[in-house]
């Protein structure tokens, strides 16, 4: 959960698809909880540093990530 003052952003779900490379693609989805419409600039903020992206009017973001089980992370 990241936190700023006046809000906070959680995960809400995840889905994990495998694909025929040998890699797993998971989605991770949050949900923007906001006090004002500062609190949600700075949370939207934070979360673009680590990747996320999206700027839907329902107040979620998602970040993919792309997993190699045998290699790594990417």
């Amino acid at each position: 959960m990241i936190k700023v003052d006046g809000g906070f952003a959680k995960i809400v779900n995840t889905i994990s698809t495998f694909e025929d490379k040998g890699t797993v693609e998971t989605k991770v989805f949050v949900k923007l909880n906001c006090a004002d419409y500062r609190a949600e600039q700075e949370l939207r903020r934070l979360l673009r540093d680590r990747g996320f992206y999206g700027d839907s009017d329902n107040g979620t973001m998602m970040k993919t990530i792309i997993s190699d089980p045998f290699g790594g992370v990417s």
